[in-house]
């Protein structure tokens, strides 16, 4: 039964095996999760035109506003993961948010693609700078999330 863990599942697409992931059908990579930062949003760009007339632009399906569901989360690792989730940044990620099945169930219902856009705030929070606090950005490529 799915419920809330305390980590994420977060790996480039490129690197599962054929046949998708092995281990309850999830990337290896798990983080454990701080805080979770909805970003949904829609796409929009407003024009100032030559006449000073402002034109808006937006990404619709139909007649609708498509929307994106973007996030941040801020992760607790330590350097290693930290050193890992540097090597993925810019890569298309599968992803499993912190919502999701149990150990020993497959988490392939909650498997979304995300492109990783970006890492900010990274605090160290041990004075051995083996655990981080960091914020990484994680943008929708498929509005499954």
């Amino acid at each position: 039964m799915a419920s809330t863990q305390n980590h994420i599942h977060l790996q480039p697409s490129e690197e599962a095996p054929p046949g998708g992931w092995t281990v309850d059908d999830a990337p290896d990579n798990t983080y454990t999760v701080n805080t979770i930062t909805d970003m949904t949003g829609v796409r929009v760009r407003v024009i100032d035109g030559i006449t000073g007339h402002r034109h808006v632009h937006r990404l619709l399906n139909g007649s609708v506003p498509e929307r994106v569901n973007d996030l941040a989360l801020r992760l607790r690792v330590t350097w290693a993961q930290y050193q890992t989730l540097k090597a993925d940044l810019g890569y298309v990620c599968d992803f499993v948010p912190n919502y999701h099945e149990d150990v020993g169930v497959s988490h392939a219902a909650q498997l979304v693609t995300v492109a990783f856009v970006e890492i900010k705030q990274p605090v160290h929070i041990d004075p051995m700078l083996d655990r981080w606090n960091i914020t990484i950005v994680l943008q929708d490529t498929d509005t499954g999330l």
